[in-house]
């Protein structure tokens, strides 16, 4: 997994999912590159995707909660990002936050990303008249995801899961340039229909 140089590519949020999806095993450090504390650190601690401690000096980040200390972090615009092999931790652990507590309601790039390519999908039809433009996306939307469009929110759900799970571009790596930018392509319309249905 490669994780971008500086928190400014990226966000947060995104960040912290990636680690949690590969079910990394280390220690994220920020370190402030900006302003009057420019060398500061703070640690964000995994095991096993989950997050363990929070280390920052952040003043408002209230001692002992490591919920409000990563709270915290989320304020930082720029740093730069270093990831290091863990090391043997003794004492008491606490029960690692789960990716409910860390991520839900959290800033993502790729949300915006999904946004972005959701409007270019509705503007093939904005051509057309009002009520054809209200249901037309939805149809092909619905042809996307191979449904009809009496599928319930729960079966957009489930095929979306399923195709998104064997067409992810991810699922390619030698892949060609080329095949790689069709395979983004098709999987930037799965998750533009699924979010266009289920927004």
């Amino acid at each position: 997994m490669q994780l971008p140089g500086r928190l400014r590519l990226t966000t947060l949020g995104d960040l912290l999912g990636a680690l949690h999806r590969a079910c990394a095993s280390g220690i994220l450090e920020l370190v402030e590159i900006e302003g009057a504390r420019a060398g500061r650190s703070h640690r964000v601690f995994f095991d096993s995707g989950l997050i363990d401690d929070v280390d920052t000096a952040f003043e408002q980040a209230r001692l002992g909660e490591r919920r409000s200390r990563l709270e915290a972090l989320y304020g930082l615009s720029e740093a730069l990002i270093r990831f290091h092999v863990p090391r043997p931790r003794s004492g008491f652990r606490q029960q690692p936050l789960s990716p409910r507590e860390f991520l839900h309601g959290r800033p993502r790039a790729r949300a915006d990303f999904a946004a972005r390519v959701s409007e270019r999908f509705s503007s093939r039809f904005a051509g057309r008249s009002e009520a054809a433009r209200g249901l037309e996306p939805r149809h092909a939307a619905y042809r996307t995801l191979g449904l009809s469009s009496t599928a319930q929110a729960r079966e957009v759900q489930r095929a979306f899961r399923k195709l998104a799970a064997e067409q992810h571009p991810d699922r390619f790596p030698n892949a060609s340039p080329a095949e790689k930018a069709q395979h983004l392509s098709r999987f930037a319309q799965l998750s533009a229909a699924y979010h266009l249905l289920m927004g």
